[in-house]
């Protein structure tokens, strides 16, 4: 069971992600979401390799450099393993689905600091 998380800003506003994405009443896919927080759940009983633009074909959105889920602009993405964050140039339809990956666009205005996603809550 593998979760990777995917945020989406507009000018500076947090775009929920869909909560149900991959849930049908007749079966689920391997890559869902549960709730409207960004993160994917990949459940598969073979070891596989999943890629954003799956998940986005699962939602039924578009997702290239100039257009994500139908909102276009001036697209920037960050990948974010583990703390190490760094700009993501390639097409974001190929980024690898890995564990614990946070992947955030940032469409238009710029953010002030790159929001993360946290994991794991302070002992």
């Amino acid at each position: 069971h593998v979760h990777a998380h995917v945020a989406i800003f507009k000018d500076g506003q947090w775009l929920a992600f869909p909560k149900n994405v991959g849930i049908l009443p007749q079966c689920n896919y391997e890559m869902h979401t549960h709730d409207n927080t960004g993160i994917i759940h990949i459940e598969t009983p073979n070891v596989k390799t999943f890629t954003l633009g799956e998940v986005f074909d699962i939602w039924g959105q578009p997702l290239s450099s100039t257009n994500v889920a139908g909102i276009t602009g001036n697209i920037v993405v960050y990948i974010n393993d583990n703390g190490d964050v760094r700009r993501y140039m390639g097409d974001p339809r190929k980024i690898v689905l890995t564990s614990l990956r946070d992947i955030t666009f940032q469409i238009g205005t710029p953010l002030p600091t790159l929001p993360t996603y946290s994991w794991y809550e302070p002992q």
